[in-house]
């Protein structure tokens, strides 16, 4: 958390806390059934962004690190 957002955080007694995969292991079978489930029922969609050609490499790499792109950055070769 930024500085800018410090104080808000503060006014309102948010909390931080982080979030590790692995306290989680015991719920993977299920979430990734659910997941799928999700996936292929259509509620979850995926988002990409593709650029063609071995040329546009660099092009959509500075795209992606200015936060240009949208979805997965892909280059079709």
């Amino acid at each position: 958390i930024g500085l800018r957002h410090l104080r808000r955080t503060l006014i309102t007694r948010a909390r931080i806390e982080g979030f590790l995969l692995d306290d989680h292991a015991s719920e993977y079978e299920t979430a990734i059934a659910d997941l799928l489930s999700w996936y292929k029922q259509g509620f979850l969609q995926t988002r990409e962004d593709v650029a063609e050609g071995i040329e546009s490499v660099p092009h959509a790499f500075v795209r992606m690190l200015r936060g240009e792109n949208f979805g997965k950055q892909l280059v079709e070769l």
